[in-house]
């Protein structure tokens, strides 16, 4: 059993026992991980304002070899991101990510762009952006980080680039875009998108993270990438994401 260090974001907790917690974290440095706060559920416990949900913290940790559970030595606040809840929307959009994070990454597989994204947005979350465009550049990007990368640029049947103005449907099922000429061999639960979304999905994917702040999403197409992406992401998951339906209280 060696001791560990590294930085983490908690991303989802559980009561264990009469007072402990385990507590999964999204670390820079080991991925997906869990740890037992053993403790934690006791009055004044040390570890109940660092493993808050949401809380970006330094960890160290003994890890135990080929098994999964951790034991928690010492957790330090680096940022508490008490600005997510201050506001019933941000602490939704917040915990979004979260669970799809939760859900959908495996655990044990490192990736500090995964942990640097997660930061990012709960940076523009923080700081009074707007949820809707946060949500949809974090879905993309992390489809993109764990090889779900939907096909935005040609049709999944014709291959032929996606016209501006043509008509265009996404299908959940096949992971892609299709072109007017190839409707008729779709099958049911097709998506209409707009070449509008397309873009900001591409630009989305493009830039470097410290500018996708700068993004903007008129109101129009809103509902259309919502729609899209969550369908894509509930025919991965074959679940809903809890959090979602809270997202438009």
């Amino acid at each position: 059993m060696s001791l560990q260090s590294t930085q983490a974001i908690v991303i989802g907790s559980l009561d264990l026992g009469e007072a402990d917690r385990l507590v999964t974290f999204y670390s820079r440095q080991f991925g997906k991980m869990k740890a037992v706060a053993c403790g934690s559920r006791r009055l004044k416990s040390k570890w109940s304002r660092s493993t808050q949900l949401l809380t970006h913290c330094q960890l160290v940790f003994y890890e135990k070899k080929n098994n999964q559970l951790h034991r928690l030595r010492q957790c330090d606040i680096i940022h508490p991101y008490s600005g997510l809840w201050g506001g019933l929307k941000k602490l939704i959009a917040g915990l979004y990510v979260a669970e799809l994070v939760t859900r959908i990454v495996p655990e044990g597989e490192e990736s500090g762009e995964l942990f640097y994204l997660i930061l990012k947005v709960f940076n523009l979350l923080e700081q009074e952006g707007d949820p809707d465009v946060s949500l949809r550049i974090f879905e993309i990007r992390l489809l993109s980080m764990l090889g779900y990368r939907p096909q935005i640029g040609q049709c999944i049947y014709c291959k032929e680039a996606i016209r501006q103005n043509s008509k265009i449907s996404f299908s959940p099922l096949k992971g892609g875009v299709i072109c007017s000429n190839c409707l008729t061999h779709s099958q049911s639960g097709q998506i209409t998108v707009s070449a509008g979304s397309l873009l900001f999905l591409k630009q989305a994917l493009k830039l470097k993270l410290a500018k996708i702040g700068r993004l903007s999403l008129a109101k129009a197409l809103k509902p259309e990438l919502k729609e899209m992406l969550h369908g894509y992401l509930m025919h991965l998951l074959e679940r809903e994401i809890n959090s979602f339906r809270f997202l438009e209280l």
